[in-house]
């Protein structure tokens, strides 16, 4: 199965389980706010604001994963570009940890924010992606622990522990690596094991 396939699996299957359920973005639908853009409700929103979200046509162009791949100075894992261009989608969580959504009018604005709140890991070979939820602190791929297929590892980092340990310590690996706890082997099977949560 190809990466972008695998992803588009993932998606239905999480949809049919009904976990595609977010809360709806309000007027005046402001791309910078949060929650699901009307382009991408599945239905109208119940009383309390809740909307099922559908996976729609991609809005990560390629121009986009080479400016984040600019960004960190490295290529993103096969199946990391898959998921941020195969569909426009909502958040994909468990207890465990959270992929941040990739919405229609805004794909890259939630990875972006994450992205930036944890730059300093990036020269240290750390890529946030998501959010651990056993921690609270952010979930990274490791582009320096990469298989035969271009996979990477992935870790997370207590937040406490990296502010206490200062931007410029968290962006060198020697000192921030011990920080990093095993979360998965690979980004593949982060995707398994969302896909059994």
């Amino acid at each position: 199965m190809q990466a972008g396939e695998r992803i588009e699996a993932l998606t239905r299957r999480w949809i049919a389980a009904g976990k595609n359920v977010y809360v709806a973005k309000e007027p005046p639908f402001d791309p910078d706010d949060g929650g699901v853009p009307p382009a991408m409700w599945d239905g109208e929103p119940d009383p309390s604001g809740w909307v099922r979200w559908r996976a729609t046509e991609p809005r990560v162009a390629p121009r986009d994963l080479q400016r984040v791949e600019e960004r960190i100075g490295a290529k993103l894992p096969p199946l990391v570009r898959a998921w941020l261009s195969t569909s426009s989608i909502g958040p994909l969580e468990s207890d465990r940890l959270r992929l941040p959504a990739l919405w229609s009018d805004a794909p890259l604005r939630d990875l972006e924010s994450l992205l930036d709140a944890w730059s300093p890991l990036e020269r240290a070979g750390f890529v946030a992606i998501g959010e651990d939820g056993l921690d609270a602190g952010p979930l990274c791929i490791d582009l320096q622990a990469r298989d035969d297929s271009g996979d990477a590892r992935v870790v997370a980092f207590d937040h406490e522990a990296l502010i206490a340990l200062g931007p410029e310590a968290c962006a060198q690996r020697e000192k921030v690596a011990s920080l990093a706890q095993p979360r998965f082997a690979s980004f593949a099977a982060l995707l398994d094991a969302l896909d059994r949560s």
